[in-house]
């Protein structure tokens, strides 16, 4: 499944770059570039909490099938319409949000279905490989995007994007320690069938809502997004205006931030047990930020490459650290949707935080719109130090039941 994700990740950075540098050849416009991002987000956003009920209720292995198999119907689409040159902003902007939709069904039962592979006291570091297949695959990806964009066009590369996601299913068809998951979820299974599509919802949220760890590590993760978001969003008009960088250059960007990843996740798993998850993920937050500053200050292209590589390992050090966090105080019986809920508040302020960092960026410029992002971070890397977020060991008497409670009253 880890070599899977590598294959599937790749063929993001494929899609993601593709996407951004065609963009960029048909308008000038930062907003539109940046509704590239909002336009994958929003319709995730919508659809997360109800992929986590999916995810709790349903076969995981039989969800993420039908999910990947749509991802490849709307990657080899676009492809057709690219190479036909009957590509425009709004097919774009159309395609990404059905991948967004696709990411959306598939996140919740991938990012649950995953650690269920390992022994509970080893689920933080195999949220971390997960996070390490990612970061691979961004050292990987757009470098790789880079050269066959270059020599191949985007269509190319959004055809190999739609090959990807094969990968992922032929392990989900082939591999009988996932069957045996799947199976064994069902067995145990005592779902109430009496509660409603919407009520399951509804007891996500309130449970959420009552739970002091769950609500520090969400407030974490939306203060954090809102932030950072504009720098990335905005990182393809920077490359090609500041830095004069081409498509190859712009890969090599996002390569420096896979690269910096790896080496964080490298070092996670030392640095874990010195310090507190708070101090963790706030130090890291921070190192981020000053990081992205650093990079709209430095006037060349190798600097700016070598900025994002401590920028990558904060960006992993505190994301993985938050998601181990959520799936070790969720109780079983809600797991999928409290990471749903998690990567719903993710999404719906990193959403706002592209869309306004690409309406400033209009009026005042790509580096300074990013600077003033980086400088949030550090906002957000402040109000996390002062948040109660749980520790690994907080899960220790925790009910880790698969029965779903009784449904809440009306």
């Amino acid at each position: 499944m880890w070599i899977a994700a590598i294959c599937s990740y790749v063929g993001n950075w494929l899609q993601d770059v593709g996407e951004s540098w065609t963009m960029l050849s048909l308008t000038t416009s930062p907003l539109l570039v940046a509704m590239v991002t909002t336009s994958f987000t929003v319709p995730a956003f919508v659809l997360m909490l109800p992929a986590g009920v999916l995810s709790d209720r349903l076969d995981r292995r039989r969800l993420l099938l039908w999910a990947q198999g749509s991802l490849v119907v709307v990657a080899a689409t676009l492809a057709i319409v690219t190479a036909m040159h009957r590509v425009s902003p709004a097919v774009i902007l159309a395609c990404s949000a059905c991948l967004g939709v696709g990411s959306a069904l598939s996140t919740p039962a991938w990012q649950t279905l995953v650690p269920e592979l390992v022994p509970r006291r080893e689920m933080p570091e195999a949220i971390t490989l997960n996070s390490v297949a990612f970061n691979i695959a961004r050292a990987i990806g757009p470098a790789l995007a880079g050269l066959i964009i270059a020599a191949l066009g985007p269509a190319f590369a959004f055809g190999l994007n739609a090959l990807s996601y094969l990968a992922v299913i032929h392990v989900l068809r082939s591999y009988p320690e996932v069957k045996r998951i799947a199976e064994k979820r069902r067995a145990r299974r005592t779902e109430d069938a009496s509660e409603s599509f919407i009520r399951a919802m509804i007891t996500a949220v309130r449970h959420a809502h009552g739970s002091v760890p769950l609500r520090a590590i969400y407030s974490s993760i939306a203060a954090f997004a809102i932030m950072a978001a504009s720098v990335p969003a905005l990182l393809p008009v920077f490359a090609k205006q500041t830095l004069h960088a081409d498509e190859k250059g712009y890969g090599i960007l996002l390569g420096a931030l896979g690269v910096g990843a790896i080496a964080g996740a490298l070092m996670l798993r030392r640095i874990r047990p010195l310090m507190t998850a708070r101090a963790l993920v706030a130090g890291n937050m921070a190192i981020y930020g000053i990081a992205m500053a650093a990079m709209t200050l430095v006037p060349s292209f190798p600097l700016a490459v070598l900025m994002l590589v401590p920028a990558g390992a904060g960006w992993l050090c505190s994301l993985s650290t938050l998601n181990a966090l959520v799936q070790l105080t969720s109780p079983r019986w809600v797991k999928s949707r409290a990471m749903a809920l998690y990567q719903l508040a993710f999404l719906l302020f990193w959403s706002i935080g592209a869309s306004i960092g690409g309406a400033v960026a209009s009026a005042i410029g790509a580096p300074i719109t990013m600077r003033f992002a980086a400088l949030g971070v550090l906002g957000a890397a402040t109000v996390t130090a002062f948040l109660r977020l749980p520790g690994y060991e907080d899960d220790a008497q925790r009910d880790d039941s698969l029965a779903t409670p009784a449904p809440i009253t009306p």
